[in-house]
C-alpha cells in the first residue's frame, strides 16, 4: 500500500472519531442543561466539557451553553470542532477516493453537508439534540458501511488503527478530567442516581452496558474500571487498544519487514499496561499518572507506525492532525 493512502485513511478515521466524540459530549451536556437557558457558564459541567475536548483556552468565548455549542460544533477556526473534524475527515477521504467504497464516500459527504448547512440559531429553537443524533448515527453508519463494503486488508487495518487509537486517548483523557482530582475515598462511594456519573457513562455510550455489568450500582471506582480496563466494551480503553494491536499485527504479517518490529513492540508495551492493570493500583498510583503513561505509549506507537509504514517527504496538500 502507498504510504500516502495509509496516512490519509488513518487520519480520516481519527478525525471522524474525534467529531463523533465531540458531538456525543455536546449532546449529553445539552440534554442536562437546555432546561436552564439562562444559566451562565462557567459551570462545573461545562468547564469539564471544555477540558475533555482540549478547548479550555476558549473558555472566555463560552459564557453560555449556546456559545459553547456554537464554538465546539460550528467554529471553523477551532481545530477540534465538529465541523472542522468532519471537513478534515472528508478531505482525507477525497484524496483516497479510489480506495474507499462509493457508499463510504457518499456517507461522509452526507455528514459534511449536514454540518455545513446547519444553523445553530434554528436548531436551538427546535431540538439541537436531534442534530447531534444525526451526526452520531451518520458516523455509525459510515463505520458499518466501511465494515461491509471495504476489503478487510491493509486499508481496513489503517482505518481501525486510526479510529481506536483516537478513541483510547479521548476516553482516557475524559476519565482523567472527571475523576483525577477527587480524594481516593470518594471512588468507592455508592452514588446511585448521580447525574454527573450517568453523563460520563453516556458520553461513552456505556450507561446500559455498565448497568448490565454492575447492576446499576454507580461508583467512580467501577466506572473507571469499566471504561479503562474492560476487554469487551467497544468504548473502553483496553478494548480499543486490543483493536489497535490486532490491526498492527495484521499489517506486520502482510508486510513482513524488520521495520515493523518497533511499532509492534511499543503496541505490546501499551497493551500490557491495560492487560495487567488493576483498578485499585491505578487509583492508588494516581489516575492522571496512569493516563499519562497511556498517552505517552500511544504517542510512541503513532511515531513508530509512521516510521515503519508512512514516513515520506511532506507534501503541501497533505491533511494532518
Amino acid at each position: 500500500m502507498l504510504s500516502r493512502v495509509a496516512d490519509q485513511l488513518y487520519w480520516m478515521a481519527r478525525y471522524l472519531e474525534r467529531a463523533e466524540h465531540t458531538a456525543r459530549l455536546l449532546n449529553v451536556a445539552l440534554s442536562q442543561s437546555l432546561e436552564e437557558p439562562g444559566r451562565v457558564v462557567p459551570d462545573d459541567r461545562w468547564n469539564k466539557l471544555l477540558l475533555c475536548l482540549n478547548a479550555e483556552d476558549q473558555a472566555e468565548k463560552c459564557q453560555t451553553p449556546y456559545q459553547t455549542t456554537a464554538m465546539l460544533a460550528f467554529d471553523r477556526q477551532l481545530r477540534n470542532s465538529v465541523i472542522s473534524c468532519i471537513a478534515a475527515a472528508r478531505e482525507n477521504a477525497r484524496q483516497v477516493r479510489e480506495t474507499i467504497s462509493s457508499e463510504m464516500w457518499e456517507r461522509i459527504n452526507h455528514l459534511h453537508l449536514l454540518v455545513t448547512t446547519a444553523r445553530l440559531e434554528e436548531l436551538w429553537e427546535d431540538q439541537p439534540s436531534d442534530f447531534f443524533w444525526e451526526i452520531l448515527n451518520g458516523a455509525t453508519l459510515f463505520h458499518g458501511l466501511t465494515s461491509s463494503t471495504l476489503r478487510h486488508d491493509e486499508s481496513w487495518d489503517f482505518i481501525q488503527i486510526g479510529r481506536y487509537i483516537e478513541r483510547a486517548q479521548l476516553v482516557a483523557h475524559l476519565l482523567k478530567v472527571h475523576f483525577d482530582p477527587l480524594p481516593l475515598e470518594q471512588f468507592s462511594e455508592v452514588r446511585d442516581g448521580d447525574l454527573g456519573l450517568i453523563a460520563v457513562l453516556r458520553s461513552c455510550t456505556a450507561f446500559e452496558a455498565y448497568c448490565q455489568q454492575y447492576t446499576a450500582r454507580l461508583t467512580i471506582r467501577e466506572i473507571v474500571e469499566y471504561l479503562l480496563l474492560d476487554r469487551e466494551f467497544p468504548h473502553a480503553v483496553h478494548f480499543s487498544l486490543l483493536q489497535v494491536r490486532e490491526s498492527l499485527d495484521a499489517i506486520a504479517t502482510a508486510t513482513d519487514t524488520a521495520k515493523t518490529r518497533p511499532v509492534n513492540r511499543y503496541a505490546g508495551r501499551l497493551l500490557t499496561l491495560l492487560e495487567y492493570g488493576q483498578v485499585d493500583e491505578v487509583l492508588q498510583g494516581g489516575l492522571a499518572s496512569f493516563v499519562k503513561e497511556v498517552e505517552e505509549h500511544s504517542a510512541r506507537v503513532h511515531e513508530a507506525m509512521y516510521t515503519a509504514y508512512i514516513t515520506y517527504p511532506i507534501e503541501a496538500h497533505r491533511v494532518m492532525g
